[in-house]
């Protein structure tokens, strides 16, 4: 009777518990997919309100943190806090949290596209909200060729104010490369510390633009009522990414570049405190207690203290430079014990300048509340700024930037030899700087605002740095740069590059020579190398009988030569020179040079000749060219045999060449054509002009 009892209960449980449903486990939908695009060599950072977004319309409440599946390497790498470099990779174990302060924060993970990736990404990733229930969901990024990327659509706005987008703007983008009229695009939404984009802004109660919502040319939702809306603090370029698809449902990408003009005036607050660019800055505790006793009469106990936009700096406690503890704004830091106000640092993000306010709050040691403001100006650390180097060039060729101007210009400001250059770069409309540029139907490296490029100790190289500018118009280029010393003293300048109307054909390299009537468009590539060389006067060319500079850049050059030229270019030095090779007549013009390098070991002969008039292969010019390097006392890396294994005929190198190559190489005097070094072709005037220029600048 018992157990017919318990059966009983039993089914009346089961009944109660599938009438009235009682849950034990949630289980969640999948959300809908977040969409991001890219270009194939941009990185795109996530936007945690997409995910907390998502969450919401899920599971109605409010996102914890998410889980991130890693995608294919092939195609790219997620990165926590990506500035370019020593970055850290994210584990597919992390966790990434939703408007918290103190944690990993979703809005701090990029993705990076994996060079020549063009296709749609989708990563995986698991949400758990604030009951700790979770869901599953897609975040799909789509990397765009950037050979199909509109120009850039520019717009300008003062910090705190907003700007309203014209879709006639974008759809005349769309125009210029696809012949089409634009339907619809999609935003990758900017840093919030810069700025949110809006959808029908007024002021009030707004919409944000999201990265998964179609915007439409001709009717709603309107690209018109887009508005990027500046944060109040943020002062510079804000870049925001697009993806747009015409009528034809062709797609391409394209970048909007605003630039947010911020307050001059002079920030004002209790606790006032100014630094230099680059330039920490540690706060002082008698600072707040004075205050604190000016407020409350009282000594100070502690105080909270609100965290700076990142586009600004990071507060840090005890900072040494490595492996740093950032300031949160929800720990209490005391007077006269630890953790210590005196123990916070202030480190201004890379390039920042202007002023700003942090809000602090506490008690005093009668517990009392006091709250006030700390003022923090950063200016520049070195006010000094560069005469102006010019250059010019043809529309669609490239025009390599001689890095000695930019050390003439290190020398005469500070004193001191110039170390590197970070470069601000131009509006793609403008044009692109490249590192080691060889052709426009070559797959280039673009130049990287945030990478240095020295002058001679390291790489990347200064010297191989190179301009090629957007269509076939004439236009005058401005590109600022930073130059650093070698004691770490920043200086400012502009490079203005006047460029010509042209063909837009893309070779590779500047317009003909200046002064040489033979040394025309089909060498623009080596136009800047003969130019320069010949108004440093190291090289001189022949006059012809109409009186034209000729320079005879296909024939190949003789050893007499080249070894002139090496001898010019790195000054050595020919009054130690007591005999020469027996081939070598005295009286020649190359006499001095040859003898010269005979005395420094530079060239060795053969049974006690040179053959001063016989051609020179390219491999024997690079073994006495990195001889001369040597003996001149100019910096090199070592090559290593790796360093030849990019190129198909490596093998063709002689043994007693490898080193000079490899090592050449290495410090970009020399880079092959069609994946091919050539060593045993003779050496031509104008490829010898381009090796003599990249060893002497």
């Amino acid at each position: 009777m018992q157990k017919i009892k318990n059966r009983s209960i039993a089914l009346i449980l089961t009944v109660m518990m599938t009438t009235f449903f009682i849950p034990v486990t949630v289980y969640a939908a999948d959300a809908d997919t977040i969409k991001y695009s890219t270009d194939a060599e941009e990185e795109i950072s996530f936007d945690e309100d997409d995910f907390n977004d998502e969450c919401n319309d899920l599971m109605d409440l409010d996102l914890n943190y998410v889980k991130f599946d890693l995608p294919d390497s092939d195609d790219g790498t997620l990165y926590y806090d990506y500035d370019g470099s020593d970055e850290y990779e994210v584990d597919d174990s992390d966790k990434y949290y939703y408007d918290d302060s103190d944690e990993e924060s979703i809005d701090d993970v990029f993705f990076v596209p994996e060079e020549d990736c063009s296709s749609t990404v989708n990563i995986a990733y698991t949400g758990y909200d604030e009951d700790g229930d979770s869901y599953d969901g897609i975040v799909k990024i789509t990397v765009a060729d950037a050979s199909d990327s509109a120009d850039d659509i520019e717009y300008s706005v003062d910090s705190g104010d907003s700007v309203d987008f014209d879709e006639d703007d974008f759809n005349e983008a769309c125009n210029d490369l696809n012949d089409a009229d634009l339907d619809y695009i999609n935003f990758t939404l900017p840093s919030s510390t810069k700025g949110i984009l809006y959808y029908d802004y007024d002021g009030d109660d707004e919409a944000k633009a999201t990265s998964s919502k179609d915007y439409n040319y001709g009717q709603d939702p309107s690209i018109d009522d887009i508005s990027f809306v500046a944060d109040d603090d943020f002062d510079g370029t804000v870049t925001i990414s697009y993806k747009g698809y015409d009528e034809d449902s062709n797609s391409f990408s394209g970048e909007i570049v605003i630039e947010v003009t911020g307050e001059d005036a002079d920030v004002e607050g209790d606790i006032e405190y100014t630094t230099d660019e680059d330039e920490e800055l540690s706060f002082e505790e008698e600072d707040f207690n004075d205050y604190c006793q000016d407020e409350n009469d009282a000594d100070l106990d502690y105080l909270k203290f609100e965290l700076p936009s990142s586009s600004k700096g990071i507060l840090y406690y005890d900072y040494d430079g490595d492996d740093e503890e950032k300031v949160s704004a929800s720990t209490k830091y005391y007077y006269d014990k630890d953790p210590s106000m005196d123990d916070i640092t202030f480190v201004p993000d890379d390039g920042y300048t202007g002023g700003f306010t942090l809000d602090f709050e506490g008690y005093d040691e009668d517990g009392e509340s006091i709250d006030g403001t700390i003022a923090i100006t950063v200016g520049d650390e070195e006010s000094d700024a560069a005469e102006t180097i010019y250059f010019s060039g043809t529309a669609g060729s490239s025009v390599t930037l001689v890095a000695g101007y930019f050390k003439n210009k290190c020398d005469d400001l500070t004193g001191n030899s110039l170390n590197y250059v970070k470069f601000t770069l131009p509006s793609s409309s403008a044009g692109t700087l490249y590192y080691n540029y060889s052709s426009s139907s070559s797959s280039n490296t673009k130049v990287s605002a945030s990478t240095k490029y020295y002058y001679s100790e390291d790489t990347p190289y200064l010297k191989n740095v190179s301009f090629v500018s957007s269509g076939t118009g004439a236009q005058t280029v401005t590109i600022k740069y930073t130059g650093y010393d070698t004691t770490g003293t920043s200086f400012t300048g502009n490079v203005e590059i006047a460029i010509s109307a042209g063909t837009g054909s893309g070779s590779s390299g500047g317009s003909g020579s200046q002064y040489f009537s033979d040394v025309n468009d089909s060498y623009s590539w080596a136009t800047t190398f003969v130019d320069t060389l010949y108004s440093t006067g190291v090289i001189t060319g022949d006059v012809a009988a109409d009186n034209t500079r000729h320079f005879n850049p296909s024939s190949n050059i003789t050893r007499g030569d080249f070894m002139l030229l090496l001898t010019r270019a790195l000054n050595l030095n020919t009054t130690a020179a007591t005999s020469n090779f027996s081939d070598v007549a005295t009286g020649s013009y190359y006499y001095d040079a040859i003898a010269a390098a005979k005395a420094l070991g530079i060239a060795q002969g053969t049974n006690n000749k040179f053959y001063p008039n016989a051609t020179i292969t390219r491999e024997d010019a690079m073994v006495l060219a990195l001889r001369a390097m040597s003996v001149s006392g100019t910096s090199v890396v070592p090559g290593t045999a790796t360093d030849l294994t990019s190129y198909t005929d490596n093998g063709s190198v002689s043994s007693y060449a490898s080193e000079a190559i490899a090592t050449l190489i290495k410090t970009g005097v020399i880079t092959g054509s069609d994946g091919k070094i050539y060593p045993k072709n003779n050496i031509t005037r104008v490829e010898a002009a381009a090796v003599i220029y990249r060893i002497k600048y």
